[in-house]
């Protein structure tokens, strides 16, 4: 989006009624998944980061930008990927992955809480009943990392902001009732610790 789309992008949500847009994937960083992936940083890679989500927020003004980060912790995509203060501070909400085929489990927590450290930026946790993206069904064939996401969301509700559920299966199943109801009985007891159960409005919306 380097080439001026920015402005696309914003004309498309205003034309359909969004209130905005998720970036999914670490979209607008280089070198996917693993921090050995992403090419030497230089001043003028984190420059041109840092510019693009930037002219995002302006281009978007008042609607909502989230974006789905890279499952590591935000010193790590600080140093291998270049992101900076400013460009997280262009997004509203930052979406905590926590992908059962890709992420490091032990990374989860360091993650989540170093994206509620950035006091700007809502964090939301990633729990899974599929991997959105692959045939994995979490709840059955990784069913640790399926419970311990939930886990993460009972013992660190004061640091999250809200949740996303990716129950999209790649069989066309519905999610099971019994596994709804646990997660819906997570998400519950969390709002009363602390977890506010409550998402950013659109900027023009909350600066009422």
């Amino acid at each position: 989006m380097e080439d001026g789309r920015h402005p696309e992008v914003a004309a498309f949500t205003a034309d359909f009624g969004l209130d905005g847009i998720m970036l999914g994937n670490q979209f607008g960083l280089v070198g996917f998944w693993h921090p050995d992936n992403a090419p030497p940083l230089t001043p003028e890679r984190s420059a041109g980061i840092e510019r693009f989500f930037l002219r995002l927020r302006a281009a978007m003004g008042d609607g909502l930008v989230y974006w789905m980060d890279t499952y590591w912790r935000a010193e790590v995509e600080r140093s291998a990927w270049g992101m900076t203060d400013a460009a997280y501070h262009a997004l509203d909400a930052i979406l905590v992955s926590t992908f059962a085929v890709l992420v490091e489990r032990t990374e989860i927590v360091p993650n989540l809480l170093s994206k509620a450290a950035l006091d700007g930026p809502r964090p939301l946790l990633g729990l899974d009943f599929v991997d959105p993206w692959y045939w994995c069904r979490t709840y059955l064939d990784d069913r640790r990392t399926y419970l311990y996401q939930r886990e993460v969301l009972a013992a660190h509700a004061g640091s999250v902001a809200g949740v996303s559920f990716f129950a999209n299966d790649t069989f066309g199943h519905f999610v099971p009732k019994p596994e709804l109801a646990l997660t819906l009985e997570v998400v519950k007891n969390a709002r009363t610790r602390g977890f506010p159960g409550t998402l950013p409005e659109a900027r023009s919306r909350a600066s009422a």
